[in-house]
C-alpha cells in the first residue's frame, strides 16, 4: 500500500467550461482545476513485465507529454455559446441600422456581447488548432513498455501515464504520456504510431 496526496479536480473548468484533462491549471484560461486535496491509500498494480522493462529502460532519457483528444464538450458547447453571443448582437445591429435608430452607445453595448462571443468560441479554435498541428506533426513509432501512476485519482484509482520506447534503434528515449485514464488501455508491447506538436500527441489511425 502507498499513501499519496490525491487531488480531486473539477469535471470542467469553473471559469471557461473547458473539460478537465488532469492538469492543475486549465489549458485555455489558466484557472485552477483543483477542487480539493486529500491523503489516500492505493495498491500499486505494476506487473513483473513492466518492472523488468523499467529496469532495462533506466538509462534512457525521458520526455513527457500527453495524449491529445479533441474535447467533445468544446465541440458542442463553444459553437452554441459563442455563436449566440456573436449572432444575436449582429442581428440587433442590422435591425436597428435598417430603421435608422442606431445610437453610438448601442455599439458599445453590442461590442461587449461580441467580446463574450469571441471568448466563448476561442477555446474551440485553440483546440482545433492543436489538433491540426498534431495531425501534421512528424510521425514517430513507440512500443508500450509500461505505465506510471500519477498523483491524480480517478474514481479512487490513480490516473496513468503510458511509457513508450521511441527511436529504439537510433536515439532511444522514453516518451511518457498522460492518458487521462485510470485503466491500462494499451497492452505491453503494442506498437503505436504517433504524431505530435508541442508535447501533445495523437495516435495515428490505421488505414483500413
Amino acid at each position: 500500500m502507498a499513501t499519496v496526496e490525491s487531488v480531486e479536480y473539477y469535471s470542467a473548468c469553473p471559469q471557461c467550461g473547458a473539460a478537465n484533462v488532469g492538469l492543475e491549471k486549465c489549458d485555455y484560461c489558466g484557472a485552477s482545476l483543483i477542487k480539493r486535496k486529500t491523503n489516500t491509500e492505493f495498491r500499486s498494480e505494476m506487473s513483473d513485465e513492466e518492472t523488468e522493462n523499467l529496469r532495462q529502460d533506466a538509462d534512457y532519457p525521458e520526455v513527457r507529454g500527453k495524449l491529445y483528444e479533441p474535447d467533445p464538450f468544446l465541440l458542442m458547447f463553444c459553437p452554441i455559446f459563442g455563436g449566440i453571443f456573436l449572432l444575436v448582437p449582429t442581428i440587433i445591429l442590422l435591425a436597428f441600422s435598417s430603421v435608422g435608430i442606431m445610437e453610438s452607445w448601442l455599439y458599445l453595448m453590442l461590442g461587449l456581447f461580441w467580446l463574450i462571443g469571441i471568448g466563448g468560441i476561442s477555446p474551440l479554435i485553440v483546440s482545433l488548432y492543436k489538433n491540426v498541428k498534431c495531425k501534421n506533426g512528424n510521425l514517430i513509432t513507440g512500443i508500450v513498455r509500461g505505465y506510471e501512476e500519477s498523483m491524480v485519482l480517478v474514481n479512487g484509482k490513480p490516473m496513468l501515464y503510458v511509457r513508450l520506447l521511441v527511436n529504439e534503434r537510433t536515439d532511444p528515449k522514453i516518451l511518457i504520456l498522460n492518458t487521462g485514464k485510470s485503466a491500462k488501455v494499451y497492452p505491453i508491447g503494442k506498437v503505436m504510431k504517433l504524431r505530435g506538436y508541442n508535447n501533445n500527441f495523437i495516435i495515428e489511425k490505421e488505414k483500413l
